[in-house]
């Protein structure tokens, strides 16, 4: 995958130490606005740069179209919101 990689733009790709405390317990997150799509930084717009675990979410990941439930809940811990507070994409109970 690494050849597919734009050159100069390998540094997007370097694994980040898990240091966020506030987020454990949380599962990873394909659906999040944060994460890359599939091409990400390819040469030719087409090869994949990133190939998920979970094989169905290829076509999710790199998704701009709203916050994800647990985008929300990250958001929700760090501001110290309160977990009555973390409703992300669900309908709302009002």
């Amino acid at each position: 995958m690494v050849y597919y990689v734009f050159p100069g733009r390998g540094s997007n790709f370097q694994v980040r130490p898990y240091q966020e405390e506030e987020f454990d317990g949380l599962p990873y997150d394909y659906d999040s606005v944060m994460h890359y799509r599939a091409v990400a930084f390819s040469r030719d717009d087409i090869s994949p740069t990133i190939v998920p675990q979970d094989t169905t979410a290829f076509f999710r990941i790199g998704q701009r179209d709203r916050y994800s439930y647990y985008d929300l809940a990250k958001l929700n811990r760090l501001y110290k919101c309160g977990s009555s507070y973390i409703l992300g994409d669900k309908p709302s109970q009002a």
